[in-house]
């Protein structure tokens, strides 16, 4: 019973973390987008929708963190190769 109760509270704190990562990353690409009126509607979505895969090849990163490196390193290695494809893409 007891470890039952540890388990969702864990779980709890990790969807918590998981969720705030995600809005942080979506906030900051909002904003970037946002004040950078060169950006029409339509690309503004498409760098919405890539900061979403972002956020959950981040998210995914952070639940393998504990379990599975190998899909963690994957993750994370993904998740930077596709924010620094959307960082050029906005400079560009």
């Amino acid at each position: 019973m007891i470890s039952s109760e540890n388990e969702r509270a864990d779980a709890a704190k990790e969807w918590t973390m998981y969720i705030t990562v995600s809005c942080l990353f979506i906030l900051i690409v909002s904003v970037i987008c946002f004040f950078a009126p060169a950006y029409s509607l339509q690309d503004l979505l498409f760098r919405l929708f890539d900061a979403v895969i972002i956020c959950v090849l981040a998210v995914n990163g952070l639940y393998f963190l504990r379990k599975n490196k190998g899909v963690a390193c994957l993750s994370f290695l993904l998740c930077f190769i596709n924010m620094g494809l959307l960082i050029v893409m906005m400079i560009h």
